[in-house]
């Protein structure tokens, strides 16, 4: 015995094609959860998180530093620096980044403070998960479409003309 191909009508696909971009905006939107003294938590993707970490407003780091005081802690703690426009960014490991911005931006002697820090964390783990939630919400939306194009037609053949 021969098992039937699988056949999808044009309308299954594009609702399956509304669902899947539904499914990629919760999971490629950023979470955000406040927290406090000026801070909030960030996490990517659904129903569990794949990327999350926290972003620090900078408001509780009253220290400035000139520019050459900052390259000599650099130094020391062996951290890379990125000179941008406005500032610096400094990243101090694959996780955690800092950006520092100058009090007048004209003026590259005048101090460095920090505007925000960044620190994320990957969670591997969860992607399984995310696409197994993913493949089961989009084949259900699929056998309910058919289910119900499969239920009209047979109620059409019944009508007599």
């Amino acid at each position: 015995m021969r098992l039937p191909k699988l056949q999808l009508h044009l309308t299954t696909c594009i609702v399956l094609m509304f669902v899947a971009g539904g499914l990629l905006w919760m999971n490629l939107t950023p979470t955000h959860a406040a927290k406090p003294y000026f801070s909030y938590e960030i996490s990517y993707g659904w129903p569990l998180a794949v990327r999350s970490g926290w972003i620090d407003r900078g408001m509780r780091y009253p220290d400035s530093w000139t520019r050459e005081e900052l390259f000599e802690m650099a130094k020391i703690a062996s951290l890379t620096l990125t000179e941008t426009d406005d500032g610096m960014t400094v990243f101090e490991s694959d996780t955690t980044k800092a950006e520092l911005v100058y009090d007048n931006p004209v003026d590259r002697k005048s101090k460095l403070h920090i505007r925000h820090i960044t620190e994320m964390f990957n969670k591997p783990s969860n992607i399984l998960w995310n696409i197994l939630t993913a493949f089961a919400i989009l084949t259900t939306a699929a056998f309910a479409c058919e289910w119900l194009f499969r239920r009209r037609s047979k109620e059409q053949r019944k009508q007599p003309r």
